[in-house]
């Protein structure tokens, strides 16, 4: 139950996002609350991006009202954002030095 409600959030969040977006209403509240509900979900690309838009627009049409709350989201976002990122490097790295040579690993240390 608690799945269909969560799906259902998300549908109808997406919804009204798109209609502020087509009707070009610059109070942006449903794709901030989409944004965090993704993060919290570990959805961190898509999340990632709708709070970049959203503080785009913020910053171009300059509306204070959700400035605050946009930068909220915006830093939570941006540091699960970039933590993943880096867990993700360290990984590529992990498996690029597994896969190496004694030869490369000599190399590479240098560079």
């Amino acid at each position: 139950m608690q799945n269909v409600i969560v799906t259902a959030t998300r549908y109808w969040l997406g919804r009204s996002a798109l209609d502020d977006i087509k009707c070009a209403v610059m109070d942006q509240a449903s794709l901030i609350k989409l944004a965090e509900l993704l993060n919290q979900d570990g959805d961190l690309e898509r999340s990632f991006r709708y709070i970049r838009f959203t503080w785009q627009c913020n910053s171009f049409f300059n509306t204070r009202m959700r400035a605050s709350q946009i930068q909220s989201v915006l830093n939570v976002i941006e540091k699960n954002y970039q933590d993943a990122s880096n867990r993700n490097k360290l990984l590529l790295l992990r498996r690029l030095e597994a896969h190496c040579s004694p030869y490369c690993r000599l190399s590479c240390s240098f560079a």
